[in-house]
């Protein structure tokens, strides 16, 4: 390898570095603190118990009264922008599961994903036009 390329080289792996880290930060500045949030809106008034997980992270049981009882978290999207949560729903004879949060689905609709979960599935709230919680799903087959 000749001097020419070899120093060459030896400027452009920084350059790369700097540039793959600058995005990485940049993105991560862009797409965090995805904020989600799911209320109990149970017409039976049972209790909710959710389970939510991702690839990598299982964010555990936890049981969501009814009328004022709500679960959130919150997580920065990763750099490939694929990030998904799903959720398992159980209340009395009934066990339902759902992506409550797709980025490719949700990316354009909320930062600040507030749900209602109903029996029928789960509905979002739509901050951006209506202000209601009329962007409704079923439950994943």
């Amino acid at each position: 390898m000749s001097p020419f390329y070899r120093n060459t080289a030896l400027l452009l792996v920084p350059l790369v570095l700097f540039l793959t880290t600058f995005d990485l930060v940049a993105g991560a500045t862009s797409f965090s603190g995805i904020h989600v949030q799911m209320f109990n809106n149970l017409s039976s008034g049972s209790d909710l118990t959710v389970h939510c997980k991702s690839r990598d992270d299982d964010l555990g049981v936890h049981l969501v009264r009814f009328s004022k009882g709500f679960y959130e978290f919150e997580f920065s999207v990763n750099i490939w922008k694929t990030t998904l949560f799903f959720c398992s729903f159980q209340w009395p004879n009934a066990f339902h599961w759902f992506d409550i949060y797709s980025f490719h689905r949700d990316a354009d609709l909320c930062t600040n994903c507030i749900w209602k979960v109903n029996e029928t599935g789960p509905c979002l709230l739509d901050l951006h036009n209506s202000k209601k919680y009329d962007i409704c799903y079923e439950w994943s087959k």
